[in-house]
């Protein structure tokens, strides 16, 4: 596991721009972000909630919707008091895919 979560860093570092653009790229890329956006708050970004934060955690009581069979672990689809669908994921691939996708929300990159 502590490879994956180097290997992640590591994925993360190199994907991170190095070299500020000079005036004449600069001027392309005046659109919004869509894929990265610079995280100048980073410290008070929430890794255990993630992008949501605890007040848009899942809340009990819980209706199941579906099975997923696709993919190689079970997933179920839910939907929680508050009518907010959820993917439920189980097996080993569930908790380092959070993990993971909070280290890439942390860095600035736009997660689902």
């Amino acid at each position: 596991m502590k490879v994956r979560i180097h290997a992640l860093v590591v994925a993360i570092i190199l994907t991170v721009p190095l070299v500020r653009a000079d005036k004449s790229t600069a001027a392309i890329y005046r659109g919004k972000e869509v894929l990265w956006k610079a995280p100048n708050d980073i410290q008070s970004r929430n890794l255990f909630y993630g992008i949501g934060g605890p007040s848009h955690a899942p809340r009990g009581p819980f209706r199941f919707l579906k099975e997923d069979r696709e993919g190689s672990n079970p997933k179920y689809s839910i939907e929680d008091s508050n009518g907010v669908k959820w993917k439920v994921k189980l097996g080993r691939e569930a908790q380092p895919e959070t993990a993971a996708t909070r280290f890439v929300w942390a860095a600035g990159y736009y997660t689902d």
